[in-house]
C-alpha cells in the first residue's frame, strides 16, 4: 500500500512539474515568435526601401538622359533650319537672277517673239480648220452624190417609156397591170394590140425604152408572136429590154424559149410584183434621162 501510494505521489509530482514548465515557458515562445516576425517585417521594409531606392535613382538617370537627347535635338534642328532657310536664300537669288536674264532677253527680242507665236498659232489654226473644212465638205459632197444618184435613179424610173404588147382580148384584162406600173412612178405607159403597125417607127425614132409582152400560147402551149417579135428587135440590133409577162399561163415552152433566148435582152415575170420590181430594175439602166 505504501508503495502504490508512493508511486501516485510521484506520478502527481510529474504532472505538476510539467504544468508548470508549460505555464512559465509558453509566454517566452510567443515572445519569441513575436520578435522574429518583427525582424521579418524589417527585412521585407527595407528591400522594399531598397528597391525603391534604386528605381528613383534609375528614374532620375532616365530623366537627366532625355533631357541631355531633348537638348542635342533641339541643337541639330536648329542647325538644320538655319541651313535649309540659307539653302532657300539661295535658290531664291539665283531665281531672281534667272528671271532677270530671261526678262532681259525677253524685252529684246520680246515683240518679234510675239509676232512669230501670233503667226505660228494662225497658221496651226487656218490648217486644222481647214482639215476639218475640208473633211466636212467632203461628207457633204458623199451625200449629195448619193442624193444625186438616188435622184437620178428615181427619174430613171419615172421617164421611162414603156410599150406593153399583147392580144385584143389581152388588152384590157391589162389595164391593172398598167395601173400598177403607173402607180410605182412611171409616166409613160403605152398598151397597143400585136402586131402593131407603129413599132417599128417607135423604136428608130427611140421612143420606146422597154416593152413587156403578154404572152398568151395557143392550144399547143406554143406563141409564135414571141418569136416574132424578138427575131425582129434581134435583127434591128435593139438594145431595148423584153420583159415577157407570163403570169396565168405558166412558162415559156421549150421550142419558144430557145427562140426568145437568141435576144440577149429578153427577161422574164410570172406575176404582177415582179412585173413591177422588174420594170423598176430595167429603168435604171435603159430608161430615158430626159424630162
Amino acid at each position: 500500500m505504501l508503495s502504490r501510494g508512493i508511486v501516485v505521489w510521484f506520478v502527481a509530482l510529474l504532472l505538476f512539474t510539467s504544468v508548470a514548465f508549460a505555464a512559465s515557458s509558453s509566454p517566452e515562445q510567443d515572445l519569441a515568435r513575436k520578435v522574429a516576425d518583427l525582424e521579418a517585417e524589417v527585412a521585407k521594409l527595407r528591400a522594399q526601401n531598397d528597391l525603391q531606392a534604386t528605381l528613383l535613382r534609375e528614374l532620375i538617370s532616365f530623366r537627366s538622359d532625355l533631357s541631355a537627347d531633348a537638348k542635342t535635338h533641339r541643337e541639330s534642328l536648329e542647325q538644320t533650319t538655319d541651313r535649309s532657310f540659307h539653302m532657300i536664300e539661295r535658290l531664291i537669288n539665283v531665281a531672281a537672277i534667272v528671271f532677270g536674264l530671261v526678262a532681259a532677253a525677253f524685252t529684246c527680242v520680246g515683240l518679234r517673239t510675239i509676232k512669230d507665236v501670233k503667226r505660228i498659232v494662225e497658221e496651226k489654226a487656218s490648217t486644222s480648220l481647214k482639215a476639218i473644212i475640208d473633211k466636212r465638205v467632203y461628207a457633204y459632197e458623199q451625200r449629195v452624190e448619193a442624193l444625186q444618184s438616188l435622184a437620178d435613179r428615181e427619174m430613171s424610173h419615172r421617164n421611162s417609156r414603156v410599150l406593153i404588147l399583147g392580144s385584143e382580148e389581152d388588152i384590157e384584162a391589162l389595164n391593172t397591170e398598167r395601173d400598177e406600173i403607173t402607180r410605182s412612178g412611171v409616166r409613160s405607159v403605152a398598151i397597143s394590140e400585136y402586131p402593131c403597125k407603129d413599132l417599128p417607127g417607135k423604136i428608130t425614132n427611140d421612143e420606146v425604152d422597154i416593152i413587156v409582152f403578154r404572152f398568151h400560147p395557143n392550144e399547143d402551149k406554143s406563141d409564135p408572136r414571141i418569136c416574132q417579135l424578138s427575131s425582129f428587135l434581134q435583127e434591128k440590133g435593139c438594145r431595148i429590154p423584153l420583159l415577157v409577162y407570163t403570169h396565168g399561163y405558166g412558162r415559156v415552152e421549150k421550142a419558144d424559149k430557145q427562140i426568145l433566148d437568141q435576144y440577149p435582152w429578153s427577161t422574164y415575170a410570172n406575176n404582177p410584183v415582179t412585173l413591177v420590181s422588174n420594170l423598176y430594175g430595167l429603168a435604171q439602166i435603159f430608161s430615158s434621162k430626159g424630162d
